[in-house]
C-alpha cells in the first residue's frame, strides 16, 4: 500500500484514514492465511518514491504483487 501525499498537500488527512482502514483490513487478511502467504508492506509519504524498487523486487522473485495507491502526490504517469 502507497499513501504518497505530503502534509503540505490537500486531503492529507483524508489520505492517512483511508490509508490506516486498509492496512487493517490488508494485516486482519493477512493473519488469517497461512503463515508466510502472505506479506503486507505499508510505504508512507517520502517513502513512496521507493514503491517501484519494491514492486521490482516482488517481480524478480515471480510473486503476485498487489499495489493500493491511495495517493500519488505530485506524480502523474510511471513507465
Amino acid at each position: 500500500m502507497v499513501q504518497g501525499l505530503l502534509p503540505s498537500e490537500s486531503l492529507y488527512t483524508d489520505s492517512i484514514s483511508t490509508y490506516t482502514v486498509f492496512l487493517n483490513l490488508a494485516l486482519a487478511y493477512k493473519d488469517a492465511m497461512p503463515e508466510g502467504r502472505v506479506e503486507v508492506q505499508g510505504i508512507f509519504g517520502e517513502g513512496a518514491a521507493d514503491i517501484l524498487t519494491s514492486i521490482n523486487s516482488y517481480a524478480a522473485k515471480k510473486e503476485i504483487v498487489t499495489v493500493y495507491i491511495i495517493a500519488h502526490g505530485d506524480t502523474d504517469a510511471i513507465r
